[in-house]
C-alpha cells in the first residue's frame, strides 16, 4: 500500500539527474549493464523493453560520459570468442545510437562551444584535458571496433 507520494521539482530531478550522471554512479552502473547484463540477459529482453529499459540509460546520459564508458570497454576481452562478439556489437550499436542517431557528437561540440563561448575563449587546463581525451577516444573508436562492425564506426 503507498501511503504518499513525493512529487519532485524540475530543478531537483536535475540536481538528482546530474549526481547521478556525472558522479561514480554512472562509470559503475555502465559497466555492470555492459558486463553482467549484456551478456547474460540482453538477449532474451524483448526489443521495446530493451529500448525502454537498458538503452535509454545511456541516451539519457551525457554523450561525454557515454563515450568515457563505451569506448575503453571494446578493448575489453570477454571470457570466449563468442562473449566477446556479443560484448562489442552490443557496444558498438550503443555508440552508433548515442553518437550518431541521438547526434550525441553535436551535443559534445555544442557543450565545448558553450564552454568556449562563456569563458572568454580560455579553458582551463583541466578543461583542455578532458577535451582532448574525449578527442582521442572518439579517434580511437575505428581502431577499436571489430572487423565487420558498421561502416559509421570505422574509418572506411
Amino acid at each position: 500500500q503507498i501511503i504518499s507520494v513525493l512529487s519532485l521539482s524540475h530543478d531537483e530531478r536535475e540536481s538528482w539527474r546530474r549526481a547521478f550522471y556525472h558522479g561514480p554512479a554512472f562509470p559503475t552502473m555502465s559497466k555492470i549493464l555492459l558486463g553482467n547484463i549484456a551478456l547474460k540477459w540482453l538477449r532474451q529482453i524483448h526489443n521495446t523493453v530493451r529500448k525502454e529499459v537498458y538503452d535509454s540509460f545511456f541516451v539519457r546520459g551525457p554523450p561525454t560520459e557515454v563515450i568515457q564508458a563505451l569506448v575503453p570497454a571494446l578493448s575489453q576481452n570477454e571470457n570466449s570468442k563468442e562473449d566477446h562478439n556479443i560484448f562489442c556489437l552490443n557496444i558498438e550499436r550503443l555508440l552508433i545510437l548515442c553518437l550518431l542517431e541521438n547526434k550525441g557528437v553535436g551535443q559534445i561540440v555544442a557543450e565545448f562551444m558553450f564552454l568556449n563561448k562563456h569563458n572568454d575563449g580560455v579553458l582551463n587546463p583541466d578543461r583542455t584535458t578532458f577535451i582532448s581525451r574525449l578527442a582521442q577516444l572518439l579517434a580511437s573508436v575505428p581502431d577499436k571496433a571489430r572487423m565487420g562492425a558498421s561502416s559509421a564506426l570505422t574509418a572506411s
